[in-house]
């Protein structure tokens, strides 16, 4: 059962950054602010997208 829950979170991260990389594209955002229930569920989301994706 482990397994799936890390499985799963995974899963929710990569669609989060998927969904804030659509907005900021779609909205031509210049900076985004996330609030984080966890300082671990915060860090491991600004060590996994660290950078702003570039300009189309």
């Amino acid at each position: 059962m482990v397994r799936q829950e890390k499985d799963d979170s995974a899963l929710r991260t990569t669609v989060l950054h998927l969904a804030v990389l659509c907005a900021v594209t779609e909205h031509d955002l210049r900076k985004v602010l996330f609030y984080f229930h966890l300082v671990s569920d915060a860090r491991r989301f600004a060590g996994e997208l660290p950078h702003p994706a570039p300009a189309p």
